[in-house]
C-alpha cells in the first residue's frame, strides 16, 4: 500500500459528484425513496435520519469519500448540539458548491447581510410551531405521540430524559424529587432490618468525612431527640459504634436518623455537594479540619420530604430550586467542554439527579432492530426542544415573498436555498439550527473549494 495525490481536474470531478449524491440523498429523503433495512423489514428514513444515511453512503472513489467524511464530520458536530442544524447545512453547502468561485466574488458583508435577513424572521416559538416541525421532521406518529406526551407531563420546568435500553412496553413516567442511588449504612440496614422510610421536615446533615465515634455527634443527638426529628445524615462512613447507637435508639423511639453512605467514588466525590445545594446547607469537612463535634441544628439543612426505598433517595423540596439550576447550569457546560466520555456520563447523572421534575420514556423492545433509532429520533426531539424554547423559531412561509431577494446577486444563494426547503416541505424551523447549519456549509465549502489536492492510498 503506498499513497498518491490526486490535483486539480481529478479533485473537481469528485467534488461535483459528492455535491450530486448529496442532492440525491436530500431529494430521496424527502420522497421516501431511502430507508434503514433490516433482518425483519425496513425502516423508512425521514429528515432527522439524515445523519444515518449519510453514514451509509461510501464511495469507490476516494477521493469522494475524502469529502463525504468531511461532511459527515461537520454534520455530527453541529447536529450533537442543535438538533436539525445538519439538514440545513447539508442544504446549504449543495447549493453553495452549486455556485462555486461566482459567487465569492461578491463582498463577504453583503453575503452576511442577505443571510441576516433569514434570522431576522426569528419570533418566540409557540407550542403549535413546535408540533408542526416535528411533524414534518420525524414523519412518524408514535414518535409525534411520545414527544407531545412528554412536553404535557415536563411542562416548563421538567427535564426529558430517554432510556437507552429495550424495554417490555412503551412507556412515559414522571418523577418528583431529587434522586440519587445511595445506600443506608449496611451494618444499621440490618440492626433495624431496614426496609424503606419517609418523612416530612427532615433535617440534612451533610460531613465529607467518616463519623468514627459517638461523641463527634452527641450536640447532635441531644438536639434530635428533645422532642424526635427526623434526619437524614450524609457522611462517607460510619464506625460500628456510630450505626449501633443510632439503630438502638432508632428501636427505641428516641431517634429518627438514617445514616446513608456516599462513596469515594468517582461519582460519589461530588454528590456530597450536590445535596447540601439541594438542602441549603454547608458540607462540615472532617478532612480540613472543621469539627463536626461543634455542629448544631442552625448548621443543618432542612427539606420537605425524603423518600429511602429500593437503594435510592428521594428528596422533595424546592425551597433552594435557583440554587440547583445555577449548579446544574455549571454542570451541563462541563459536559460540553469535558473531552473524556466517563466524565461526561458522570456529570450527565449528577445533572439528572438534580432534576426536580423529571419525565422518562421508555421504548418497547418489540420495535426489534429499530430501536435504537427510535431512541435516535426521541432524543433529536428533546435536543430540538430545547434549542427551540431556548432561540426561538423561523416561519419560512412568508420569507420567499421578501422583495429583497431579487436586489442583488448576494441573495442569489438565499434565494436558492430557501427555494430548496420549500420544495422540501420545510414551514418552521428552529433559528439556531438554521444560524449554525448556514454558517458550517459556508465554512466547509471554503475549504472544499479551495482543495486543490488530496491524498489519496494505493492498494498494490
Amino acid at each position: 500500500m503506498y499513497t498518491a495525490p490526486s490535483f486539480n481536474k481529478d479533485v473537481d470531478i469528485s467534488k461535483n459528484a459528492v455535491r450530486n449524491s448529496m442532492e440525491q440523498l436530500l431529494h430521496g429523503i424527502m420522497h421516501g425513496k431511502f430507508a434503514q433495512s433490516y433482518h425483519r423489514g425496513y425502516e423508512n428514513y425521514s429528515p432527522a435520519d439524515l445523519g444515518r444515511a449519510l453514514v451509509g453512503m461510501h464511495f469507490h472513489e476516494k477521493e469522494q469519500q475524502v469529502f463525504r467524511d468531511l461532511l459527515l464530520g461537520t454534520f455530527f458536530k453541529i447536529e450533537n448540539t442543535h438538533s436539525g442544524s445538519g439538514f440545513i447545512f447539508l442544504n446549504a453547502i449543495v447549493e453553495l458548491m452549486k455556485l462555486h468561485d461566482v459567487y465569492f466574488t461578491i463582498e463577504k458583508e453583503k453575503i452576511r447581510k442577505s443571510i441576516n435577513n433569514i434570522l431576522l424572521q426569528s419570533r418566540r416559538a409557540r407550542l403549535e410551531d413546535y408540533q408542526k416541525f416535528i411533524t414534518w421532521y420525524f414523519k412518524n406518529p408514535l414518535v409525534k405521540d411520545i414527544l407531545n406526551s412528554a412536553i404535557a407531563l415536563s411542562g416548563n420546568v421538567g427535564s426529558i430524559f430517554v432510556q437507552e435500553q429495550p424495554a417490555n412496553e412503551n412507556s412515559i413516567e414522571t418523577k418528583t424529587g431529587y434522586t440519587f442511588e445511595l445506600s443506608v449504612s449496611q451494618i444499621y440496614a440490618e440492626s433495624i432490618k431496614f426496609q424503606n422510610w419517609k418523612s416530612h421536615d427532615v433535617k440534612i446533615v451533610v460531613i465529607d468525612g467518616i463519623i468514627e465515634n459517638v461523641s463527634e455527634i452527641h450536640n447532635l443527638l441531644t438536639e434530635f431527640s428533645q422532642p424526635v426529628c427526623p434526619c437524614v445524615m450524609f457522611a462517607r462512613g460510619f464506625s460500628p459504634d456510630v450505626c449501633s447507637t443510632l439503630a438502638m435508639n432508632k428501636m427505641r423511639g428516641t431517634l429518627d436518623i438514617i445514616p446513608v453512605e456516599v462513596p469515594y467514588d468517582l461519582l460519589g466525590a461530588n454528590l456530597i455537594n450536590d445535596i447540601a445545594i439541594i438542602a441549603g446547607t454547608d458540607i462540615r469537612s472532617s478532612l480540613k479540619g472543621e469539627l463536626i463535634s461543634t455542629m448544631n441544628l442552625e448548621d443543618l439543612g432542612s427539606v420537605s420530604h425524603v423518600i429511602i426505598e429500593n437503594n435510592k433517595i428521594t428528596i422533595e423540596d424546592n425551597t433552594h430550586i435557583k440554587r440547583v439550576q445555577r449548579h446544574v447550569s455549571v454542570l451541563k457546560k462541563k459536559i460540553l467542554q469535558e473531552t473524556s466520555q466517563e466524565k461526561k456520563d458522570i456529570f450527565s447523572t449528577r445533572v439528572t439527579g438534580l432534576t426536580p421534575l423529571q419525565v422518562n420514556i421508555s421504548l418497547s423492545g418489540e420495535l426489534g432492530e429499530a430501536h435504537g433509532m427510535y431512541v435516535d429520533r426521541v432524543n433529536a426531539g428533546c435536543l430540538a426542544l430545547k434549542n427551540i424554547c431556548n432561540n426561538g423559531i423561523i416561519d419560512f412561509s412568508n420569507l420567499l415573498k421578501d422583495p429583497l431577494l431579487d436586489s442583488g446577486r448576494e441573495y442569489l444563494f438565499l434565494r436558492n436555498l430557501l427555494n430548496s426547503l420549500q420544495a422540501a416541505g420545510v414551514e418552521y424551523f428552529g433559528t439556531a439550527a438554521v444560524f449554525h447549519g448556514i454558517n458550517a456549509a459556508m465554512s466547509l465549502e471554503k475549504e472544499i473549494r479551495n482543495c486543490r489536492t488530496v491524498i489519496r492510498e494505493i492498494h498494490s
